[in-house]
Protein backbone atom coordinates (compact mmCIF):
# COMPACT_ATOMS: atom_id res chain seq x y z
CA UNK A 1 0.00 0.00 0.00
CA UNK A 2 0.62 3.83 0.32
CA UNK A 3 2.57 3.51 3.50
CA UNK A 4 4.68 0.84 2.55
CA UNK A 5 6.12 2.65 -0.74
CA UNK A 6 6.62 5.44 1.40
CA UNK A 7 8.93 2.85 4.10
CA UNK A 8 10.57 1.78 1.15
CA UNK A 9 11.23 4.98 -0.05
CA UNK A 10 12.60 6.37 3.01
CA UNK A 11 14.98 3.30 3.38
CA UNK A 12 16.57 4.00 -0.39
CA UNK A 13 16.68 7.55 0.67
CA UNK A 14 18.45 7.09 3.80
CA UNK A 15 20.73 4.28 2.16
CA UNK A 16 21.69 6.83 -0.89
CA UNK A 17 22.34 10.02 1.32
CA UNK A 18 25.03 7.83 3.26
CA UNK A 19 26.40 6.79 0.22
CA UNK A 20 26.38 10.24 -1.09
CA UNK A 21 26.23 13.26 1.35
CA UNK A 22 24.51 15.46 -1.93
CA UNK A 23 21.81 13.17 -2.18
CA UNK A 24 20.61 14.60 1.33
CA UNK A 25 18.88 17.60 -0.06
CA UNK A 26 16.57 15.74 -1.80
CA UNK A 27 14.42 14.43 1.01
CA UNK A 28 13.53 17.64 2.05
CA UNK A 29 9.80 18.95 0.64
CA UNK A 30 10.19 20.60 -2.72
CA UNK A 31 8.15 23.38 -4.52
CA UNK A 32 5.10 22.28 -6.78
CA UNK A 33 6.65 22.74 -10.33
CA UNK A 34 9.96 21.95 -9.56
CA UNK A 35 11.89 18.38 -11.29
CA UNK A 36 14.14 17.45 -13.85
CA UNK A 37 13.37 19.75 -17.20
CA UNK A 38 12.32 17.49 -19.60
CA UNK A 39 11.51 18.35 -23.31
CA UNK A 40 10.39 15.49 -26.07
CA UNK A 41 11.16 16.13 -30.19
CA UNK A 42 9.23 13.64 -32.42
CA UNK A 43 10.00 12.92 -36.15
CA UNK A 44 8.03 10.74 -38.76
CA UNK A 45 10.99 8.46 -40.57
CA UNK A 46 10.22 8.53 -44.45
CA UNK A 47 12.90 7.50 -47.20
CA UNK A 48 15.10 10.63 -47.05
CA UNK A 49 15.92 9.77 -43.43
CA UNK A 50 17.28 6.33 -44.44
CA UNK A 51 21.20 5.35 -45.77
CA UNK A 52 22.30 3.28 -48.21
CA UNK A 53 21.71 0.14 -46.53
CA UNK A 54 17.82 0.88 -45.46
CA UNK A 55 18.68 1.93 -42.19
CA UNK A 56 17.98 4.96 -40.06
CA UNK A 57 20.87 7.27 -41.17
CA UNK A 58 22.75 7.62 -38.21
CA UNK A 59 24.04 10.82 -39.15
CA UNK A 60 20.36 12.18 -39.30
CA UNK A 61 19.41 10.88 -35.70
CA UNK A 62 22.72 12.57 -34.38
CA UNK A 63 21.72 15.70 -35.74
CA UNK A 64 18.10 15.24 -33.78
CA UNK A 65 19.78 14.42 -30.62
CA UNK A 66 22.07 17.18 -30.59
CA UNK A 67 18.74 19.52 -31.11
CA UNK A 68 16.79 17.60 -28.41
CA UNK A 69 19.60 17.62 -25.92
CA UNK A 70 19.88 21.42 -26.78
CA UNK A 71 16.14 22.35 -26.44
CA UNK A 72 16.10 20.35 -22.87
CA UNK A 73 19.74 22.56 -21.50
CA UNK A 74 18.68 26.02 -22.63
CA UNK A 75 14.89 25.28 -20.95
CA UNK A 76 16.31 24.94 -17.98
CA UNK A 77 19.05 27.73 -17.91
CA UNK A 78 17.48 29.93 -20.52
CA UNK A 79 20.39 30.84 -21.59
CA UNK A 80 21.91 30.01 -24.82
CA UNK A 81 23.92 26.57 -24.79
CA UNK A 82 26.60 25.03 -26.75
CA UNK A 83 27.54 21.39 -26.48
CA UNK A 84 30.64 20.25 -24.56
CA UNK A 85 30.52 16.59 -24.89
CA UNK A 86 28.53 13.21 -25.81
CA UNK A 87 29.32 10.13 -24.54
CA UNK A 88 27.85 6.72 -23.25
CA UNK A 89 25.84 5.95 -26.70
CA UNK A 90 25.76 2.62 -28.41
CA UNK A 91 23.53 1.38 -31.04
CA UNK A 92 23.17 -1.97 -30.85
CA UNK A 93 22.11 -3.42 -34.43
CA UNK A 94 19.60 -5.43 -33.29
CA UNK A 95 17.19 -2.79 -32.31
CA UNK A 96 18.43 -0.17 -34.47
CA UNK A 97 17.37 -1.66 -37.69
CA UNK A 98 14.44 -2.40 -36.86
CA UNK A 99 13.76 1.23 -37.05
CA UNK A 100 11.62 1.49 -40.26
CA UNK A 101 9.64 4.39 -42.64
CA UNK A 102 6.69 5.68 -41.24
CA UNK A 103 7.65 4.23 -37.49
CA UNK A 104 7.44 7.94 -35.08
CA UNK A 105 10.76 8.51 -33.49
CA UNK A 106 10.65 10.27 -30.00
CA UNK A 107 13.59 12.17 -28.58
CA UNK A 108 13.49 12.41 -24.96
CA UNK A 109 15.99 15.05 -23.16
CA UNK A 110 16.18 14.94 -19.62
CA UNK A 111 18.54 17.72 -17.82
CA UNK A 112 19.59 14.82 -15.32
CA UNK A 113 22.34 17.52 -13.33
CA UNK A 114 24.19 21.02 -13.22
CA UNK A 115 27.10 21.43 -12.45
CA UNK A 116 27.85 25.72 -12.02
CA UNK A 117 28.54 26.40 -15.66
CA UNK A 118 27.71 22.89 -17.10
CA UNK A 119 24.77 20.39 -17.53
CA UNK A 120 24.57 16.63 -18.07
CA UNK A 121 21.39 15.97 -20.54
CA UNK A 122 19.92 12.29 -21.01
CA UNK A 123 18.61 11.59 -24.40
CA UNK A 124 15.99 8.75 -24.79
CA UNK A 125 15.32 7.44 -28.16
CA UNK A 126 12.51 5.35 -28.19
CA UNK A 127 10.67 4.41 -31.85
CA UNK A 128 6.68 3.81 -32.23
CA UNK A 129 4.57 1.87 -34.59
CA UNK A 130 2.08 4.17 -34.94
CA UNK A 131 -0.40 1.36 -36.28
CA UNK A 132 0.20 -1.15 -33.47
CA UNK A 133 1.47 1.42 -30.45
CA UNK A 134 4.57 -1.27 -30.29
CA UNK A 135 7.41 1.15 -29.01
CA UNK A 136 11.12 0.06 -28.69
CA UNK A 137 14.19 1.56 -27.08
CA UNK A 138 16.87 2.91 -30.26
CA UNK A 139 19.64 4.15 -28.36
CA UNK A 140 20.36 6.32 -25.08
CA UNK A 141 22.94 9.34 -24.90
CA UNK A 142 24.66 11.47 -22.55
CA UNK A 143 25.33 14.90 -23.61
CA UNK A 144 27.07 17.59 -21.37
CA UNK A 145 26.05 21.57 -22.39
CA UNK A 146 27.59 24.44 -21.34
CA UNK A 147 25.63 27.74 -20.59
CA UNK A 148 27.28 30.70 -22.03
CA UNK A 149 26.52 35.00 -20.96
CA UNK A 150 25.97 37.79 -23.72
CA UNK A 151 29.73 38.25 -24.00
CA UNK A 152 30.48 34.18 -25.20
CA UNK A 153 31.91 33.20 -21.61
CA UNK A 154 30.12 30.40 -19.38
CA UNK A 155 26.95 31.40 -17.00
CA UNK A 156 26.31 30.36 -14.31
CA UNK A 157 23.85 27.91 -14.25
CA UNK A 158 20.79 26.95 -11.61
CA UNK A 159 20.93 23.91 -9.80
CA UNK A 160 18.04 21.45 -10.88
CA UNK A 161 15.59 19.80 -7.82
CA UNK A 162 14.59 16.19 -8.40
CA UNK A 163 11.45 15.38 -7.26
CA UNK A 164 10.37 11.65 -7.72
CA UNK A 165 12.62 8.89 -6.60
CA UNK A 166 13.78 8.07 -10.36
CA UNK A 167 14.89 11.87 -10.65
CA UNK A 168 17.28 11.27 -7.55
CA UNK A 169 18.37 8.10 -9.08
CA UNK A 170 19.36 10.11 -12.35
CA UNK A 171 20.35 12.88 -10.23
CA UNK A 172 22.47 11.39 -8.09
CA UNK A 173 24.55 9.19 -10.88
CA UNK A 174 24.77 12.14 -13.49
CA UNK A 175 27.32 13.26 -10.29
CA UNK A 176 28.96 10.23 -10.35
CA UNK A 177 29.34 9.70 -14.10
CA UNK A 178 30.77 13.60 -14.05
CA UNK A 179 33.62 12.28 -11.84
CA UNK A 180 34.96 9.48 -13.85
CA UNK A 181 34.52 11.99 -17.11
CA UNK A 182 37.06 14.56 -15.48
CA UNK A 183 39.22 11.53 -14.07
CA UNK A 184 39.27 10.61 -17.54
CA UNK A 185 40.49 14.10 -18.67
CA UNK A 186 43.18 13.94 -16.70
CA UNK A 187 44.63 11.09 -17.90
CA UNK A 188 44.39 11.96 -20.95
CA UNK A 189 46.02 15.30 -20.79
CA UNK A 190 48.97 13.25 -18.69
CA UNK A 191 49.12 10.75 -21.33
CA UNK A 192 49.00 13.31 -24.27
CA UNK A 193 52.33 15.19 -22.61
CA UNK A 194 54.11 12.12 -22.51
CA UNK A 195 53.34 10.21 -25.57
CA UNK A 196 55.32 7.39 -25.32
CA UNK A 197 55.11 4.05 -26.07
CA UNK A 198 54.45 2.07 -23.28
CA UNK A 199 54.66 -1.76 -22.64
CA UNK A 200 52.11 -3.87 -23.92
CA UNK A 201 48.25 -3.43 -21.94
CA UNK A 202 47.06 -5.98 -20.11
CA UNK A 203 43.15 -5.19 -20.22
CA UNK A 204 41.82 -4.86 -16.16
CA UNK A 205 41.00 -7.87 -15.18
CA UNK A 206 37.06 -8.77 -15.22
CA UNK A 207 35.55 -11.50 -15.65
CA UNK A 208 36.47 -13.98 -18.34
CA UNK A 209 33.35 -14.00 -20.48
CA UNK A 210 33.49 -9.80 -20.13
CA UNK A 211 37.28 -10.18 -21.57
CA UNK A 212 35.99 -12.95 -24.49
CA UNK A 213 33.24 -10.11 -25.10
CA UNK A 214 35.56 -7.30 -25.72
CA UNK A 215 37.95 -9.18 -27.95
CA UNK A 216 35.87 -11.24 -29.81
CA UNK A 217 31.73 -10.96 -29.56
CA UNK A 218 29.95 -13.81 -28.69
CA UNK A 219 31.69 -17.03 -27.96
CA UNK A 220 30.41 -18.39 -31.20
CA UNK A 221 32.06 -15.15 -33.00
CA UNK A 222 35.77 -15.99 -30.70
CA UNK A 223 35.87 -19.77 -32.39
CA UNK A 224 35.19 -18.46 -35.99
CA UNK A 225 37.79 -15.72 -35.36
CA UNK A 226 40.03 -18.15 -34.14
CA UNK A 227 40.10 -20.43 -36.96
CA UNK A 228 39.68 -17.91 -39.35
CA UNK A 229 42.36 -15.35 -38.84
CA UNK A 230 45.28 -17.63 -37.64
CA UNK A 231 47.52 -18.14 -39.99
CA UNK A 232 46.07 -15.75 -42.18
CA UNK A 233 47.76 -12.79 -44.00
CA UNK A 234 47.46 -9.46 -42.25
CA UNK A 235 47.01 -6.03 -43.88
CA UNK A 236 50.15 -3.88 -43.92
CA UNK A 237 48.85 -1.03 -41.90
CA UNK A 238 45.74 0.25 -40.10
CA UNK A 239 44.10 2.52 -42.24
CA UNK A 240 43.99 6.69 -41.83
CA UNK A 241 42.76 8.97 -44.48
CA UNK A 242 41.53 12.97 -44.61
CA UNK A 243 38.70 14.80 -45.68
CA UNK A 244 37.04 18.92 -45.87
CA UNK A 245 33.91 20.20 -45.50
CA UNK A 246 33.15 23.74 -46.17
CA UNK A 247 30.88 24.72 -43.35
CA UNK A 248 27.76 26.47 -45.29
CA UNK A 249 25.37 28.74 -43.93
CA UNK A 250 22.59 25.97 -43.42
CA UNK A 251 25.23 24.13 -41.51
CA UNK A 252 24.98 26.79 -38.81
CA UNK A 253 23.11 26.85 -35.56
CA UNK A 254 21.19 29.66 -33.93
CA UNK A 255 24.21 30.61 -32.55
CA UNK A 256 26.06 31.17 -35.90
CA UNK A 257 28.82 28.62 -35.14
CA UNK A 258 28.25 25.77 -36.49
CA UNK A 259 25.90 22.99 -35.81
CA UNK A 260 27.39 20.38 -33.30
CA UNK A 261 25.22 17.77 -34.52
CA UNK A 262 26.44 18.70 -38.30
CA UNK A 263 30.14 17.97 -37.21
CA UNK A 264 29.09 14.70 -35.42
CA UNK A 265 26.85 13.71 -38.99
CA UNK A 266 30.24 14.39 -40.49
CA UNK A 267 32.59 12.09 -38.10
CA UNK A 268 29.96 9.27 -38.63
CA UNK A 269 30.05 9.20 -42.32
CA UNK A 270 33.57 9.61 -42.51
CA UNK A 271 34.21 6.77 -40.16
CA UNK A 272 31.90 4.50 -41.96
CA UNK A 273 34.14 5.41 -44.92
CA UNK A 274 37.43 4.69 -43.37
CA UNK A 275 36.17 1.55 -41.52
CA UNK A 276 34.62 0.60 -44.56
CA UNK A 277 38.09 0.25 -46.33
CA UNK A 278 40.07 -1.32 -43.22
CA UNK A 279 37.15 -4.30 -43.41
CA UNK A 280 38.24 -5.44 -46.84
CA UNK A 281 42.10 -6.26 -45.33
CA UNK A 282 40.95 -7.13 -41.90
CA UNK A 283 37.65 -10.23 -42.78
CA UNK A 284 39.22 -13.22 -41.24
CA UNK A 285 38.82 -15.81 -43.95
CA UNK A 286 38.06 -12.70 -47.47
CA UNK A 287 35.40 -11.06 -48.05
CA UNK A 288 32.39 -13.21 -47.87
CA UNK A 289 29.72 -13.61 -50.54
CA UNK A 290 26.56 -11.50 -50.16
CA UNK A 291 26.11 -7.64 -49.15
CA UNK A 292 28.77 -6.16 -46.13
CA UNK A 293 28.10 -3.61 -44.47
CA UNK A 294 29.60 -1.30 -41.54
CA UNK A 295 27.19 -0.42 -38.45
CA UNK A 296 28.43 2.40 -36.09
CA UNK A 297 27.91 0.34 -32.37
CA UNK A 298 29.05 2.79 -29.75
CA UNK A 299 30.48 6.14 -29.90
CA UNK A 300 32.84 6.01 -26.73
CA UNK A 301 33.66 9.65 -25.99
CA UNK A 302 33.39 13.03 -28.32
CA UNK A 303 34.94 16.15 -27.42
CA UNK A 304 33.77 19.75 -28.53
CA UNK A 305 36.92 21.60 -27.86
CA UNK A 306 36.74 25.04 -29.74
CA UNK A 307 33.95 26.75 -32.13
CA UNK A 308 33.93 27.18 -35.91
CA UNK A 309 32.21 29.43 -38.01
CA UNK A 310 30.17 29.82 -41.43
CA UNK A 311 32.86 29.90 -44.24
CA UNK A 312 35.59 27.82 -42.40
CA UNK A 313 37.05 24.48 -43.94
CA UNK A 314 36.49 21.38 -41.87
CA UNK A 315 39.39 19.09 -42.17
CA UNK A 316 38.69 15.39 -40.24
CA UNK A 317 41.62 12.99 -40.28
CA UNK A 318 40.52 9.21 -39.13
CA UNK A 319 42.66 6.72 -38.59
CA UNK A 320 41.55 3.06 -37.53
CA UNK A 321 43.60 2.61 -33.86
CA UNK A 322 42.69 -0.87 -33.43
CA UNK A 323 40.52 -3.87 -35.32
CA UNK A 324 39.59 -6.24 -32.07
CA UNK A 325 37.68 -9.60 -33.31
CA UNK A 326 34.07 -8.51 -34.14
CA UNK A 327 34.63 -4.63 -33.62
CA UNK A 328 37.20 -1.95 -34.85
CA UNK A 329 38.26 1.29 -33.06
CA UNK A 330 38.35 4.34 -35.15
CA UNK A 331 39.84 8.18 -34.03
CA UNK A 332 38.51 11.58 -35.84
CA UNK A 333 40.17 14.77 -35.03
CA UNK A 334 38.98 17.47 -36.26
CA UNK A 335 40.25 21.21 -37.25
CA UNK A 336 39.05 24.36 -38.91
CA UNK A 337 40.65 26.93 -40.89
CA UNK A 338 39.69 30.34 -42.59
CA UNK A 339 40.58 31.08 -46.09
CA UNK A 340 42.75 33.88 -45.21
CA UNK A 341 44.84 31.69 -42.78
CA UNK A 342 45.10 28.85 -44.51
CA UNK A 343 46.01 24.98 -43.20
CA UNK A 344 48.39 26.79 -41.49
CA UNK A 345 45.78 28.54 -39.32
CA UNK A 346 44.16 25.21 -38.30
CA UNK A 347 43.14 24.84 -34.90
CA UNK A 348 42.04 21.74 -33.08
CA UNK A 349 38.20 21.81 -32.42
CA UNK A 350 36.96 18.10 -32.06
CA UNK A 351 38.33 14.48 -31.29
CA UNK A 352 36.00 11.51 -31.05
CA UNK A 353 36.18 7.65 -30.87
CA UNK A 354 34.11 5.46 -32.57
CA UNK A 355 33.30 1.89 -32.37
CA UNK A 356 32.57 0.13 -35.69
CA UNK A 357 30.84 -3.28 -36.40
CA UNK A 358 31.02 -5.26 -40.06
CA UNK A 359 27.78 -7.08 -40.73
CA UNK A 360 27.00 -9.97 -42.83
CA UNK A 361 24.12 -10.38 -45.10
CA UNK A 362 22.02 -11.73 -42.34
CA UNK A 363 23.04 -8.87 -39.77
CA UNK A 364 25.16 -10.64 -38.08
CA UNK A 365 29.05 -9.65 -37.15
CA UNK A 366 31.65 -10.94 -39.22
CA UNK A 367 35.11 -11.64 -37.79
CA UNK A 368 37.69 -10.13 -38.21
CA UNK A 369 41.87 -10.46 -37.86
CA UNK A 370 42.89 -8.38 -34.77
CA UNK A 371 45.66 -5.67 -35.46
CA UNK A 372 48.78 -6.01 -34.20
CA UNK A 373 51.65 -3.60 -32.88
CA UNK A 374 53.62 -3.97 -35.55
CA UNK A 375 50.67 -3.12 -38.14
CA UNK A 376 50.83 0.90 -37.10
CA UNK A 377 53.17 1.65 -39.91
CA UNK A 378 56.14 4.57 -39.25
CA UNK A 379 53.61 7.12 -37.48
CA UNK A 380 55.55 7.18 -34.07
CA UNK A 381 51.98 7.90 -32.84
CA UNK A 382 50.51 5.06 -34.04
CA UNK A 383 51.93 2.48 -31.29
CA UNK A 384 50.92 4.42 -28.46
CA UNK A 385 47.12 4.59 -30.34
CA UNK A 386 47.04 0.99 -30.78
CA UNK A 387 47.91 0.03 -26.83
CA UNK A 388 45.40 2.91 -25.84
CA UNK A 389 42.63 1.34 -27.74
CA UNK A 390 43.12 -1.62 -25.72
CA UNK A 391 42.80 0.29 -22.39
CA UNK A 392 39.49 2.00 -24.15
CA UNK A 393 37.74 -1.46 -25.30
CA UNK A 394 38.57 -2.56 -21.58
CA UNK A 395 36.60 0.58 -19.92
CA UNK A 396 34.30 -0.45 -22.50
CA UNK A 397 33.60 -4.31 -21.52
CA UNK A 398 33.97 -3.31 -17.97
CA UNK A 399 30.62 -1.05 -18.71
CA UNK A 400 28.97 -3.51 -20.26
CA UNK A 401 29.38 -6.28 -18.15
CA UNK A 402 27.99 -3.63 -15.26
CA UNK A 403 25.46 -2.96 -18.17
CA UNK A 404 26.66 0.60 -18.97
CA UNK A 405 25.84 0.31 -22.71
CA UNK A 406 23.15 -2.16 -22.44
CA UNK A 407 19.38 -0.17 -23.02
CA UNK A 408 17.18 -0.93 -20.48
CA UNK A 409 13.52 0.01 -21.41
CA UNK A 410 11.44 -0.33 -18.16
CA UNK A 411 12.61 2.68 -16.83
CA UNK A 412 12.93 6.50 -17.84
CA UNK A 413 15.75 7.55 -18.84
CA UNK A 414 17.36 4.72 -17.44
CA UNK A 415 21.47 5.48 -16.43
CA UNK A 416 24.53 3.12 -17.25
CA UNK A 417 24.53 2.01 -13.78
CA UNK A 418 20.78 1.08 -13.07
CA UNK A 419 21.64 -1.78 -11.74
CA UNK A 420 24.19 -1.25 -9.95
CA UNK A 421 24.70 2.18 -8.63
CA UNK A 422 27.39 3.78 -6.99
CA UNK A 423 29.55 0.95 -5.99
CA UNK A 424 30.01 0.57 -9.57
CA UNK A 425 30.94 3.71 -10.42
CA UNK A 426 33.54 3.69 -7.94
CA UNK A 427 35.02 0.66 -9.57
CA UNK A 428 34.98 2.08 -13.23
CA UNK A 429 36.61 5.30 -11.77
CA UNK A 430 39.44 3.06 -10.11
CA UNK A 431 39.64 1.10 -13.46
CA UNK A 432 39.68 4.91 -15.17
CA UNK A 433 42.41 6.12 -12.65
CA UNK A 434 44.81 2.76 -13.17
CA UNK A 435 44.55 3.36 -17.10
CA UNK A 436 46.74 6.29 -16.49
CA UNK A 437 49.85 3.59 -16.51
CA UNK A 438 48.78 2.20 -19.54
CA UNK A 439 48.19 5.09 -21.83
CA UNK A 440 44.17 5.81 -21.66
CA UNK A 441 44.09 8.05 -24.76
CA UNK A 442 47.54 9.05 -25.98
CA UNK A 443 46.83 11.60 -28.66
CA UNK A 444 48.44 15.01 -28.18
CA UNK A 445 45.75 17.98 -28.92
CA UNK A 446 47.01 19.79 -31.86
Amino acid sequence: GAFGRFCQHRRVAKVASARAPFVRVMTSPVAAGQGLPVVTVTKIIDHSHLNADGMLSLSTLLKWMDITACLAAELHCRKMSVTISMDEVSFPAEEYGKVAVGQALLLRGQVNNAFNTSMEVGVLVTSEALGTGATATVCLAFFIFVAIDESGGKARVEPVVPVTFEEQHEFALAAERRKVRIKRRQVEKTMASRLLPSPPVSPVTLRSSAVRSSQFGSTSAARTSRRSWVGARAQETLQSMDTTQLVLPHHANHHGNTFGGQIMAWMAEFASILSSRQAKASLAGGRPAGAVQVHIEAIDALHFISPSKTGDRISLHGHVTRVFGTSMEVEISVRAYDVAGGQESARHINNGFLVVQVLGGDGQPLALRPSRADMTGDDPESRPRHEAAASREAVRALRRQMGSLQVHTSAILPSYYLHCGQRAVALLLRHVRGCGSRGLPCRRAP
